[in-house]
C-alpha cells in the first residue's frame, strides 16, 4: 500500500509540474511520501536546471497561464505569482513582467512590482478592504479604501507606549480621526507640530500647552468677527442712581498712587498673567461710561456757567446804560446850576 501511495503521488507530480530555468526544463523531481511511523510527512522538491532559479509550477496555453515559485535568474530567494491571457509565459522576462505577487528574501512583499521598498509595496492600482464597489476609484488616483455597511476604520498603533490612532467613518456621514488611546492628536506640515488635540479636548494652535483653555493660540489671529456668547458682569451699573462715581480727585490720587486707572491690571498684571477679553471689554466700557458721567457731569456746569455769564452781560448792560443816563443828568445839572448863577447875578 505504501509503494502504491508513493509511486501514485510520483505520477501526478510528473503530468501536472514543469520545471524552467531560461527555458530550459528539467526532469528533477523528489518526493517523500509516509515514513512508516503512521503519519505523513511528505514533501517535493522542484529543483532548477544547473545554477539558474528557475523553478516552479506552470501552466502554459492559449488561456489561462499562471505560474507560482521563482522563474527569474535575477532575484535569488525569492518567489513570485503570474498570470497571462496568452502563453506569453514560456520566456524568463515575460514571467518576471508578468508577476502580480512577489516575496523576497527580506519578507518584502511586493504587489504590482518585483522591487518592494516596504514590507508591502502596493503599486499601479488600488487597496481595497471591504465587500461592497468603490464608486469609480480610477478618478481618484492611488487609495486604499475599507468597506463596510456599518463603519469602517484604519487603526495604526504604536505597541510599546500604546499610542492607537484611527480614522473611521460611520453611517450616517459621522466621520472622525484621531487617537481612541489616552493620548493628544496632533496635525503636521514640514514634520512640525503645527495644531494639537489634548486629551481633554483644549486646543493648541502653534503650541502644545494652551494653558488650560479650550483654545491655546501662539500667534497672531485674523479674524472678521469675534463674539462674546454671554458675560454677567456687564458695565451698566455706572448708570444706576446707586452707584458711587469717583471724583475726578479720587481718580487723580489713584493714578498719582497706582500708576494706572482704578480696576484696570497694570501693564506688569497683563504682561505676567494676560488678560480675559470680555473681562476687559467689561472693565474699558465701565472707563467710557463714567467718562460721559464726567462729560455730562461737565456739562451741567457749563451751561451753568453760561447763565451766569449771560445774567452778568446783561447786568453790565444795564450798568453801562444807567451810567450813560448819570452823564446826561449830570450834563444837565451842570447847565442848570449855571443858569441858576446867571440868574442870579
Amino acid at each position: 500500500m505504501k509503494t502504491r501511495m508513493k509511486i501514485t503521488i510520483v505520477t501526478i507530480v510528473g503530468m501536472c509540474f514543469g520545471v524552467t530555468a531560461q527555458n530550459e526544463v528539467s526532469s528533477y523531481f523528489q518526493v517523500n511520501a509516509d515514513n512508516g511511523s503512521g503519519y505523513v510527512a511528505s514533501k517535493i522538491f522542484l529543483k532548477s536546471h544547473s545554477d539558474y532559479r528557475g523553478a516552479g509550477i506552470f501552466t502554459l496555453g492559449q488561456t489561462n497561464n499562471w505560474f507560482i515559485g521563482n522563474p527569474y535568474t535575477d532575484h535569488a530567494n525569492s518567489f513570485m505569482i503570474g498570470v497571462s491571457n496568452n502563453n506569453e509565459l514560456n520566456t524568463a522576462s515575460s514571467q518576471k513582467s508578468f508577476a502580480k505577487f512577489y516575496l523576497n528574501k527580506d519578507g518584502e512583499v511586493g504587489i504590482g512590482t518585483t522591487t518592494p521598498s516596504a514590507k508591502l509595496d502596493v503599486r499601479n492600482g488600488h487597496l481595497y478592504v471591504g465587500d461592497e464597489t468603490f464608486s469609480n476609484p480610477g478618478s481618484w488616483g492611488q487609495t486604499i479604501n475599507i468597506d463596510d455597511n456599518v463603519h469602517s476604520r484604519i487603526l495604526i498603533e504604536e505597541r510599546q507606549t500604546g499610542v492607537q490612532t484611527a480614522l473611521w467613518s460611520h453611517m450616517g456621514g459621522n466621520s472622525k480621526v484621531g487617537t481612541i488611546s489616552n493620548h493628544d492628536f496632533g496635525i503636521m506640515t514640514s514634520n512640525v507640530a503645527r495644531m494639537t488635540i489634548k486629551t481633554n479636548g483644549n486646543v493648541g494652535i502653534g503650541t502644545t500647552d494652551t494653558k488650560g483653555f479650550k483654545l491655546g493660540v501662539n500667534g497672531k489671529i485674523a479674524t472678521t468677527e469675534v463674539k462674546v456668547a454671554s458675560y454677567a458682569n456687564w458695565s451698566d451699573f455706572v448708570f444706576e442712581k446707586e452707584y458711587k462715581l469717583p471724583t475726578l480727585t479720587e481718580v487723580e490720587k489713584h493714578i498719582k498712587e497706582k500708576g494706572h486707572l482704578k480696576d484696570i491690571p497694570s501693564a506688569k498684571e497683563v504682561e505676567k498673567n494676560g488678560f480675559f477679553l470680555g473681562e476687559m471689554d467689561a472693565k474699558l466700557l465701565q472707563k467710557i461710561e463714567e467718562l460721559t458721567l464726567y462729560t455730562l457731569q461737565q456739562e451741567k456746569r457749563l451751561n451753568e456757567k453760561d447763565k451766569e455769564v449771560k445774567q452778568l452781560k446783561e447786568q453790565n448792560s444795564k450798568i453801562e446804560k444807567l451810567e450813560k443816563e448819570n452823564i446826561i443828568l449830570k450834563s444837565l445839572l451842570e447847565r442848570v446850576t449855571k443858569l441858576e448863577k446867571a440868574i442870579k447875578k
